[in-house]
Formats: structure tokens, sequence, C-alpha cells
């Protein structure tokens, strides 16, 4: 299994940290994991972390699969954030075309930044609101 899947502030966000080739089908089978362990409703922010990863071998139906994956898991989690990690060469516009489709069918914000320090910050400059134990990003 070439990611780890860490979540932290309580529930409210994830981290999945990659190494090695990744394969569209293990991205597939990771947000599947993810999803599975996370309690949704208080989901509210990824990062997918590739700046560890030699190569990812995808295709266009993988980018559109994870993005179907995010709508079901939105019903109980919207409004979540993800942020996508590593370099623009080996990311090669991935990141842009997938945040099209999360936007588009889950309604969630997606950016890719090369380094996770610019990753947390860009979560940092949204405000979080806990009402009765769910956190909402708001902006």
């Amino acid at each position: 299994m070439p990611y780890n899947i860490t979540f932290e502030n309580n529930g409210c966000g994830v981290v999945v940290a990659w190494q090695g080739i990744v394969l569209g089908i293990e991205i597939l089978a990771a947000n599947t994991a993810l999803y599975a362990k996370a309690q949704r409703h208080l989901l509210r922010y990824q990062i997918w972390d590739f700046s560890s990863v030699a190569a990812v071998k995808y295709s266009e139906d993988h980018l559109r699969g994870a993005a179907m994956q995010d709508q079901r898991a939105a019903q109980e989690g919207p409004q979540q954030l993800i942020a996508i990690v590593g370099s623009r060469e080996l990311l090669q516009g991935a990141a842009r075309r997938y945040a099209v489709y999360a936007k588009l069918w889950a309604g969630f914000e997606s950016r890719a930044f090369t380094n996770m320090t610019q990753a947390r910050a860009w979560l940092k400059d949204w405000q979080w609101q806990c009402v009765e134990g769910h956190q909402y990003a708001l902006r």
C-alpha cells in the first residue's frame, strides 16, 4: 500500500501521504478507505500529499471517479477543502482537472500546492466555526 491515511484536528481533517509509484486505481481505493474510516459529517478538509512520489499513472476516468466518490461523501460532509501537494511536473494539470470535477459534482474547493506549508497556509486562510460538534468552513 503506497499511502498512509492520518486523521487530524479531531476528525475534521485528513492527510493522505503517498510514496513510490501511484496508480489511479490506488487513488480510488484510498478515497474509498478514507471515507469508510472518516466521520463524514465532521470531515472538512483533505490534504493529498504526493510530494514523495516518483510517478502518478492515472486516466481521466480515475479523476472523474474520485470526484464522483466525493459527490457521494458530500451528502454527509459538504463544503470540504481539498489540498493536493506535489510538483507541477508530477501532477501535470491533473489537480486542476480534478478541481473542476470536484467543484461541479461535490461542491468541494480544491487547489494544488508544491509543498505542505503552502497547503496548510491555504487551509488556515479559511475561518473554522464549530457548531454542536460539526466543523464548517467559512470564508
